[in-house]
């Protein structure tokens, strides 16, 4: 009960001084409430959204429309991340070809047939190479980010590994 009234408050002896420490500690509870409360629906919201994407996944038929969808629906459901695309790998393995991405940047990139180094020093050469999620957690600091022309806004980045059994095909690269 957050908001029950707490008598006695203005005594200005040891019981009003417990009950301004009781009201403070209360106050201090229903804020950690709150905010576990927050959390909890942020990762519901979290949770829906990739449902919601792993459905559409396994009935789409068409790689292409497949792709185009995953990256546009990872935009639409989760409001931290400005731009998402993915990565597949060349017939060789040896690069890490651009065959989605969002909005403008994405088909400027496209366009221009965008590709990275497999191993390069880049996130989706790590994570292509390592077949591990990568994370820049903060792209000013990061030794593996490397900065986009027309993603200027991008502050981290997470890549995750798309793999066909233990066989790295590609990546799924997020930004926010």
């Amino acid at each position: 009960e957050f908001n029950a009234p707490v008598v006695d408050l203005q005594r200005q002896d040891e019981i009003g001084q417990l009950n301004l420490a009781f009201v403070d500690m209360r106050d201090q509870v229903k804020t950690l409430v709150d905010d576990l409360e927050a959390r909890i629906n942020a990762r519901m919201r979290d949770i829906e959204a990739t449902h919601e994407v792993s459905r559409f996944a396994v009935t789409q038929r068409n790689l292409q429309t497949l792709l185009d969808e995953v990256v546009n629906l990872i935009i639409s459901k989760f409001p931290i991340i400005y731009h998402a695309q993915i990565f597949l790998l060349d017939d060789d393995g040896a690069y890490a070809v651009l065959r989605a991405s969002t909005g403008e940047a994405g088909k400027k990139l496209l366009e221009r047939g965008h590709r990275l180094g497999v191993g390069s020093v880049s996130v989706i050469g790590q994570v292509t190479q390592q077949g591990q999620v990568v994370v820049a957690r903060d792209t000013t600091a990061s030794q593996v980010h490397r900065r986009n022309e027309f993603l200027p806004y991008t502050r981290a980045e997470l890549a995750i590994p798309l793999k066909v059994g233990g066989q790295s095909i590609g990546a799924l690269d997020v930004q926010s």
